[in-house]
């Protein structure tokens, strides 16, 4: 597990917006989901809220977005995944929703193929004066973090809110209590309507998926602070299916990587018409070799000519540990482009993601399953 002091090396010294940011998002999350168990908490999922906590998404303009929009204007998006995401694109969602006063929750469009998610939903004031404000958002917060909308304008969300005539600010999040989500974003409409996209991955391919979504709605006071008493949930439930093909290849030997103490036992790829899936089991077998990266072995594939390739995902990937195994072994998994060869062999690397050297390289055969 990463410390605090693993983070000031990799990535500086917080200032004090960074830390107040920080501060206000542990906040919210146990104000919102104290009764939610996380299930497991690993090295690429920490690095993945920092980056999200310090890093924007380049945006065009939007008059009404959805799933394909938002893996359109993302800056690190696959073009295969956008042309394979619209092969699964829903937009009639049979949902069974409850009502609350202060907002109505619908999900606009939902792209699933098995392992991978992504929902979009649209919050609505119904008062005719109210400003939505979404998850980790604070009046005081530049507006301009709610998207293409605001962009170039300097003003809070506060400002920005008396200045149009919605003085009144709710602050709302959006999350499915099933735990199939691990990235959250948001984005204001014309209309007011805050758009939120909810992405995923399950840890087994489905063909169905039941989805809890639940959406909190609560006042701000006059001095920015939530207002408790008028705390309203709403609960929208829906399945979302597919029927991807699936199929996939697991390699054949194993191998030693002596300079940073481990063997791959296995790497276990599955595909569907969107995405290539993969599952790298490693073990320890030299402690005091793996002890020094510091717990930051990563591995990245290598095409042909031995550049990397990249993960692609929006919503996944990361380093497990697998329960009571000795000596310890551990699961990463990650997203590769659909139109990567890898019907024979597949190159894997170590590699550290603090101090950025790499490792050694060897090749996997790799034979088809189904």
């Amino acid at each position: 597990m990463k410390t605090s002091e693993d983070f000031k090396r990799a990535l500086g010294a917080p200032d004090d917006a960074f830390t107040t940011r920080i501060d206000q998002t542990l906040l919210t999350l146990q104000n919102e989901q104290e009764e939610i168990k996380v299930k497991k908490v690993n090295t690429g999922l920490v690095i993945a809220l920092a980056i999200i906590l310090i890093a924007t998404v380049a945006i065009a303009a939007v008059s009404q977005w959805g799933v394909i929009d938002y893996l359109t204007n993302s800056f690190n998006t696959n073009p295969d995944i956008i042309e394979n995401a619209a092969k699964f694109l829903q937009t009639d969602i049979k949902q069974e929703a409850t009502t609350i006063e202060q907002a109505t929750i619908h999900v606009r469009e939902t792209v699933f193929d098995g392992k991978s998610l992504y929902i979009a939903v649209a919050v609505k004031s119904t008062d005719d004066m109210g400003f939505l404000l979404g998850t980790d958002s604070m009046p005081s917060d530049p507006v301009s973090d709610l998207g293409q909308l605001f962009k170039g304008n300097t003003l809070s969300m506060r400002e920005q809110a008396n200045e149009a005539g919605t003085p009144n600010l709710y602050h709302v999040s959006a999350n499915d209590m099933n735990h199939n989500v691990n990235s959250i974003d948001f984005f204001m409409e014309e209309d007011g309507t805050l758009v939120f996209i909810l992405m995923g991955e399950v840890e087994e391919f489905k063909n169905e998926l039941a989805i809890n979504l639940e959406c909190n709605v609560i006042p701000y006071t006059a001095d920015g602070k939530y207002d408790h008493d008028k705390k309203e949930t709403a609960s929208v439930n829906f399945t979302m299916t597919t029927q991807s093909q699936q199929g996939g290849y697991i390699s054949t030997n194993t191998a030693d990587y002596t300079d940073c103490g481990v063997r791959i036992d296995s790497i276990a790829i599955r595909k569907s018409e969107m995405s290539l899936y993969y599952d790298l089991t490693y073990t320890v077998i030299d402690e005091a070799a793996y002890a020094a990266t510091d717990d930051g072995l990563w591995f990245e594939m290598l095409d042909k000519a031995g550049e990397r390739i990249d993960n692609i995902s929006s919503a996944g990937g990361g380093t497990i540990l697998v329960e009571g195994s000795s000596p310890e072994q551990y699961i990463a998994n990650g997203t590769l482009p659909l139109n990567l060869n890898v019907q024979e062999s597949l190159t894997i690397r170590g590699y550290n993601c603090w101090e950025k050297n790499r490792y050694e390289a060897h090749d996997f055969d790799l034979k088809e399953v189904e």
